[in-house]
């Protein structure tokens, strides 16, 4: 393949051929490995004789006389490109737009010789494209675009997409004002009454225990659906659809139906279930096997319930599961069948773990078999639809809470970036995703081999043709009962590092998606759902993202553990105010394990770590760590005495409340705390890099979500974090005037 046709085919596809990797150090992506991603598209590109001219989507787009999207900020005229190829730009042509809002507006088509829209996105890579400017603008939404020629004839359409200037951000953030928040893991939430897993009561229930203390958002670990019929497949970050609900989050005892089914309040009651669920309370990791097949017996007696009472009977309870229904659509139909699919399939053999190797004619969503399927199992696919309502009312009921409980923000939930490949959004959206490739990062200073992630990234050309359809729905679903939405690894509204199949994770190379576009579609329906979004910018982020990330009003993350410049620990003052701020994640360690290099080890004895002078520089540069944040904490006035962090083997609570304070007086509008920090908890929840060898995403938290603030440590703590916020406030108040 000549030099200049991988070039064209690389641009065209958006692959890239360097990018600034750690210390911004350049970093050069060979031809081979661009070549391998531009086979994971399609084979036949990776050979060497391949031309833009062979790509079935480069003659596709040909064809086409408007790109399948276009996106304008609001207030911005309409600016879009049109190839000529198929036109003559001397004809009269009409161009129309019927809006979301239902009004038709239309006017005479005038392309100029210019091929760079003014909204900044880009020209049609080998197309001869000419601009097109429709001299109005439009009111925020979806609308349709359509082309007619003076015959009156339909020749092109396009969605025509106006998004806001910015994300949403609540009134008092945009003021000035400073809050603090809580994350947890779920699943991890210990109480007196939950089944053995953190649940959306146990969720409730921490809102109602923080608000009075100051609390005025809460993060949770990904809520996303994972797989019933396989609840060892429990890891939130590899989800089976992201725009639904893990049905095991569902508390059965608050289902309405609970309360009228005698069968379920006498099981419940019995004294081998009483049993049960003490023994699932009492356990330190969660047991997912036990707690799935205790809640399914309740879900099937809450199913039988609500058909007897009022399935198809129009009672209120019924509307409102119809309501459900019809909000949904087509994609709750498609995640329902596919549960009922998995659980068909799995029971009979595990070896049919997912749609990727069930019989042929079932991995095609829309097969006769399928169909034939759905016929047949209508009532089973009505009962997976039932719990999505049901997780769906329970978790609209903890945001409702803390809207009245007076929270700024509330639930701030977690977006994953990909999903499980054998899932269903995977299996419902087959042409959107390459499974001949997987995401993952380059190598760095972390990672010399770079890291697999495993899932599979979207096809630049075919998600824009749906015009992101899907990217759009699962937005949509997780900020639709949320405060905030965090957007994991959101670098992927830029790039993604592709790892072809069969190659190694450092082999791979970036393939880019238009961010004007995405992070436009992303400001809409977070304006609509009054939801602030936060992108995870960790890692490897390109130049231009952090700019973008602040003119659309999106709140970068900034972790406590990584912002140090050298021999200096970054001052509280210099944090960025559009930042949320925290003192670790849930894959790095707990503030105790890191602390006492508990974490190190461990990585060590998992073989994370290898070598015995990788290992012994790790604790080197830990240590050098430690003294500076004590030299921080006093330098700010935290502790009331220099301390030498080699004489303190393990973090006193005044340190970690020390530590806590000094986040606490940054100027980033939220800060963030892990309860397990508050416990002071050493075992890590997840440890990357490790799969069996550490038990990842079970591990609970010590303390019951009962009475936390009771605790006098803890009320103490959230007292003097809340003088510390309004102190921020005061002094960057004080600033600004």
């Amino acid at each position: 393949m000549p030099v200049s046709e991988l070039s064209k085919l690389t641009s065209f596809y958006g692959i890239g051929s360097g990018y600034a990797g750690f210390g911004n150090r350049h970093v050069a992506i060979s031809e081979q490995s661009q070549r391998n991603v531009l086979g994971s598209i399609h084979c036949e590109l990776a050979e060497h004789d391949a031309t833009l001219e062979s790509s079935t989507d480069f003659q596709a787009r040909q064809k086409e006389i408007l790109p399948p999207v276009c996106i304008v900020r609001n207030n911005q005229s309409v600016s879009f490109t049109v190839n000529i190829a198929h036109t003559d730009t001397a004809d009269h042509w009409e161009w129309r737009v019927t809006t979301e809002q239902g009004e038709t507006f239309s006017g005479a088509l005038v392309v100029s010789e210019s091929a760079l829209p003014s909204n900044g996105a880009s020209s049609e890579a080998g197309l001869p494209t000419r601009l097109a400017v429709l001299q109005r603008t439009f009111l925020e939404g979806l609308h349709h675009l359509q082309l007619f020629d003076e015959r009156g004839q339909c020749r092109a359409e396009m969605k025509l997409i106006v998004a806001p200037a910015q994300c949403f951000r609540p009134k008092s953030l945009i003021s000035g004002k400073k809050i603090f928040g809580l994350s947890v893991q779920l699943y991890s939430v210990r109480s007196e009454r939950n089944w053995g897993i953190g649940d959306f009561s146990d969720l409730k229930r921490l809102v109602l225990e923080s608000a009075p203390c100051g609390v005025d958002i809460i993060g949770v670990s990904p809520l996303h659906a994972l797989f019933p019929a396989n609840p060892l497949a429990f890891s939130p970050y590899s989800p089976s659809n992201r725009a639904f609900l893990n049905i095991f989050y569902i508390d059965p005892e608050t289902v309405l139906e609970f309360a009228t089914c005698a069968a379920a309040r006498e099981r419940f009651a019995s004294a081998a279930f009483q049993n049960d669920l003490r023994a699932m309370r009492e356990t330190d990791h969660v047991d997912y096997a036990r707690v799935a097949q205790g809640k399914k017996i309740f879900f099937e007696l809450l199913f039988d319930e609500f058909k007897q009472r009022h399935l198809n009977r129009g009672t209120s309870r019924d509307r409102a599961y119809r309501a459900y229904l019809g909000e949904q659509g087509e994609a709750l139909r498609l995640h329902a069948t596919y549960d009922a699919l998995h659980e068909y399939f799995f029971s009979q053999s595990v070896e049919w773990w997912g749609w990727p190797v069930w019989p042929q004619a079932f991995r095609n969503p829309q097969s006769e078999a399928v169909l034939q399927f759905a016929q047949s199992h209508r009532d089973r696919i009505e009962y997976y639809q039932y719990l999505q309502w049901c997780a769906t009312e329970q978790l609209q009921a903890v945001q409702s809470t803390a809207e009245n409980c007076a929270m700024e923000v509330g639930l701030y939930l977690d977006l994953a970036v990909g999903v499980d490949p054998a899932g269903s959004e995977a299996w419902s959206n087959q042409a959107l995703f390459c499974f001949d490739a997987t995401v993952g990062a380059p190598a760095d200073e972390l990672a010399p081999e770079g890291q697999n992630w495993g899932f599979p990234p979207f096809r630049p050309c075919e998600l824009r043709a749906s015009g992101y359809d899907l990217f759009v729905k699962n937005i949509r679903a997780n900020m639709r009962h949320a405060g905030a939405v965090r957007f994991d690894h959101c670098v992927a509204l830029s790039r993604l590092w592709w790892v072809p199949k069969g190659k190694a994770a450092k082999d791979g190379a970036y393939v880019h998606y238009d961010l004007n576009e995405l992070i436009g579609l992303l400001a809409l329906e977070s304006q609509r759902n009054h939801c602030l979004v936060i992108g995870e910018d960790l890692g490897t982020v390109p130049e231009e993202l952090p700019a973008v990330m602040l003119a659309n009003a999106m709140y970068c993350y900034r972790v406590l553990y990584f912002e140090r410049s050298g021999d200096q620990i970054v001052p509280p003052e210099h944090y960025p105010e559009m930042a949320v701020a925290t003192i670790n994640t849930h894959d790095v360690a707990p503030l105790a394990s890191w602390w006492s290099l508990s974490d190190i080890e461990l990585r060590r004895d998992l073989n994370v770590i290898v070598g015995a002078e990788a290992i012994e520089q790790l604790c080197l540069d830990r240590a050098r760590h430690k003294q500076l944040m004590l030299d921080a904490l006093y330098q700010k006035g935290f502790i009331p005495k220099p301390l030498v962090a080699g004489e303190i083997p393990d973090l006193t609570r005044d340190l970690v409340d020390a530590i806590h304070l000094y986040l606490a007086s940054s100027r980033a509008a939220i800060v963030i705390s892990q309860l397990e920090d508050w416990q002071g908890m050493e075992s890590a929840v997840n440890v990357p890099g490790t799969c069996d060898e550490y038990k990842n995403w079970q591990r609970k938290l010590e303390q019951p979500v009962e009475g936390f603030f009771d605790i006098a440590d803890n009320a103490n703590l959230a007292r003097r974090i809340n003088d510390a916020r309004r102190a921020a406030f005061s002094c960057q108040d004080a600033g600004r005037s």
